[in-house]
């Protein structure tokens, strides 16, 4: 996706859930990772920073522009994170991803 401008200052200080998928080389799902957050920086060259909160809290997330896409508007609702027992109630957006997991 294009960088959009716009889109960008409307992500500003929302919350967003994260839910990413981690596959192999071959495309086989390993696991997932959920966290949420709130958007601080949504900028062309340093990109996508999210400051994160439950089971994360403190710790932040980052992606490139190029995922702006992920954004969606999220539904209403309670969302469960996986295994660390957080729960988001009503996010902003919701960012689905599928990354290829490298192990090192």
């Amino acid at each position: 996706m294009e960088f959009d401008p716009v889109f960008a200052s409307e992500l500003m200080g929302k919350l967003v859930y994260i839910h990413i998928k981690m596959v192999d080389f071959d495309g086989v799902h390993i696991f997932d990772q959920y966290f949420y957050g709130t958007v601080n920086l949504v900028d062309e060259v340093r990109g996508i920073h999210v400051t994160l909160h439950g089971a994360h809290d403190g710790g932040y997330w980052h992606t490139h522009t190029h995922n702006l896409g992920c954004f969606e508007k999220a539904e209403p609702g309670v969302y469960a994170l996986g295994e660390s027992g957080d729960i988001v109630q009503d996010p902003d957006y919701i960012c689905k991803l599928v990354e290829e997991f490298h192990e090192f």
